[in-house]
This record gives C-alpha cells, sequence and structure tokens, in this order.
C-alpha cells in the first residue's frame, strides 16, 4: 500500500500559488485527511499566507520539519494561531538546514543545486529558474 505521493498539481493551478489553493485541490480531488508539511522557517510568517486561518481549518494537521529548532519561530506561530497551535505536529527528524529559497536563489544565480533536489529534476529546476531571473518569473 502506497503511504505517500508525489502530485506535481501546483504547475496547473492559477497563480500566484496559495497554499490554500492546493489544499482545496486536494480536498476536492481526493478528499481525504490533508497533513500539510512545511519548513520551520514557514511559522515566523504563517499570519501572511493568503488566509492562513481558512487553510488551517482544512486541514488535520500542519507537520513541521525542523531546519533550526528556533524557539522563536514556534512562540511566534503559537502567539499568532492562539487555539489553532494544537494542529501543529513536531517531526522528530534529523535537522536539514536547506530551504527551498536558497535553493530558488541559487538556480536564478545559475550555481550549482546539485544534493539539494533529486537528481532527476535537477536540471529542470536550473531551466525554469535560471528563465525566470530573467524574465521576473517566480
Amino acid at each position: 500500500m502506497k503511504k505517500v505521493e508525489v502530485v506535481d498539481i501546483e504547475s496547473t493551478l492559477p497563480t500566484p500559488s496559495y497554499a490554500l489553493r492546493t489544499i482545496e485541490w486536494f480536498e476536492k480531488n481526493v478528499g481525504k485527511e490533508i497533513c500539510f508539511l512545511v519548513g520551520e522557517d514557514a511559522l515566523s510568517y504563517l499570519e501572511k499566507w493568503y488566509r492562513y486561518r481558512e487553510l488551517l481549518g482544512k486541514v488535520r494537521s500542519i507537520a513541521v520539519y525542523p531546519r533550526y529548532c528556533n524557539k522563536p519561530f514556534e512562540e511566534h506561530a503559537r502567539s499568532v494561531l492562539k487555539d489553532l497551535y494544537s494542529k501543529i505536529v513536531w517531526l522528530d527528524l534529523p535537522i536539514i538546514q536547506l530551504s527551498a529559497t536558497r535553493i530558488r536563489e541559487r538556480a536564478k544565480k545559475g550555481l550549482p543545486i546539485n544534493g539539494m533536489v533529486p537528481e532527476s529534476i535537477e536540471e529542470s529546476v536550473l531551466t525554469y529558474y535560471k528563465g525566470a531571473s530573467v524574465n521576473g518569473g517566480p
């Protein structure tokens, strides 16, 4: 039985890409309980997410992958979410200090990203973001 499936649905959804739209797609097309996975640093600005309270209402939980174990991120999330903080699940996993922002920045500059993304998508990521930096994309 499959436990995880990778789906590239965000590339087909309207832009800008909002997590809420992705969650709504899964809600409509998959219909199972949704666990939303984010990096720990996302907790520092979650109140800036598009309709974040509505998003939190649609998911079973938000699983947080540790990056820094930086208590201020947790405290910030607790103060912003209040009662919804109970939806946060801290994953007990090895800390890997790597973010999508860093990968995008390197790709836009044409710098290597080997070891940062799966080898099978490395060239696509470099091509996409190198073009984006020129054309004002993502």
